[in-house]
């Protein structure tokens, strides 16, 4: 939190020393995505044949803005609203603005501050090295939250300036816990996650390191959970392969707090006027015996214009005797595994359109 605190000071002294521009924007954003899905849970329920909502990308309504402070200053803002096309019904359990919330500071020199509900740098690992951000087969999708929490309430990030490609985030979420382990005594640092970060952008090589530990079982309130993933990309231009490995370690491993070892390898190959795209990703965990699994995607999206496009694809999950992991897409699992040992597969059509 220190260094947190220095780059709050110098954010803090920014301000005071610019000068009011009245210039400010703001940015009205969206993404509407269905499918209709045809699925199997690779049990004796059948197949399972829906409409569904965000497989790519999930459905979201945002606005984002900024005001011109002077001196190199901006006050930034970001709220995105995610929901369901097929119901209409808001994601995120409801939230209204579920997906992110947060306001900040941005200063040229010194980086950019926001503090609200913020999505944790490892997630965003995840979503620049997936071929299309952690959507239907993707091979990632099929082991959240094994590998990453996605969002967390009440944070703090900052993201450095770019030096010679390279920037840092460093993220913090308060837990604010009053209950765990008991309301009489509880663990003021449960629930708190930390996740440092390193990326590089340099011409068509893009790479990332990544460290979060995460206090949150509430089984073994004292335990930690400590994320490491590195990964890189290259733009090839006849293909652009993405690889990403990652370990899951706890200081107390049990059935309920196992660790992982996670890899994936994904492609992406332009092809008329569209791109394929193809991954493969193996979990592989270290506590349970006979729970591993593999996840299988091939899709090709077809391109009308930078915004729009439709697509086709199929995803398979291969689960051991004692896993269940199921088809994972953008708006979470898309088909759940007819118990332990079962191997769900689906073929996803759908169309897809920003704003």
């Amino acid at each position: 939190m220190r260094a947190m605190q220095y780059v709050l000071l110098g954010l803090v002294a920014s301000s005071a020393a610019a000068q009011a521009q009245n210039t400010s924007n703001v940015t009205v954003y969206g993404i509407v995505d269905t499918n209709l899905q045809f699925a199997n849970g690779g049990g004796k329920i059948g197949n399972q044949n829906s409409l569904q909502s965000g497989s790519l990308s999930q459905s979201r309504l945002g606005f984002m803005g900024n005001e011109d402070l002077g001196g190199g200053l901006k006050a930034v803002f970001s709220i995105e609203n995610g929901f369901n096309v097929d119901s209409g019904v808001a994601a995120q359990g409801g939230l209204l603005f579920g997906r992110h919330a947060y306001v900040g500071l941005a200063s040229d020199a010194v980086g950019t501050l926001t503090l609200g509900r913020q999505y944790m740098p490892l997630h965003l690992l995840h979503v620049k090295f997936t071929t299309h951000q952690v959507g239907f087969a993707d091979a990632t999708a099929s082991f959240i939250p094994q590998i990453d929490d996605v969002r967390f309430d009440n944070s703090i990030r900052y993201v450095s300036p770019s030096y010679n490609g390279v920037t840092a985030n460093v993220f913090y979420a308060l837990g604010e816990n009053v209950t765990v382990p008991s309301a009489a005594a509880p663990d003021k640092r449960y629930g708190d996650v930390f996740n440092v970060q390193l990326n590089l952008e340099r011409g068509q090589l893009l790479a990332a390191l990544s460290y979060a530990d995460k206090k949150k079982a509430p089984s073994i309130p004292g335990n930690h959970t400590k994320y490491a993933a590195g990964s890189v990309a290259y733009d090839f231009g006849a293909v652009k392969p993405y690889a990403i490995y990652e370990t899951v370690r706890n200081d107390t491993a049990t059935a309920a707090t196992p660790d992982f070892n996670f890899w994936s390898l994904e492609l992406e190959v332009p092809f008329g006027q569209g791109k394929w795209k193809a991954s493969y990703g193996n979990l592989k965990n270290r506590t349970v015996a006979n729970a591993d699994a593999k996840s299988y995607g091939l899709l090709y999206e077809y391109l009308f214009s930078k915004r729009s496009s439709v697509y086709g694809g199929y995803s398979r999950v291969s689960n051991e005797g004692a896993a269940a992991y199921g088809v994972g897409s953008a708006n979470g699992v898309a088909v759940v595994a007819d118990g332990v040992g079962a191997s769900p597969h689906a073929v996803a059509i759908g169309v897809r359109t920003k704003f």
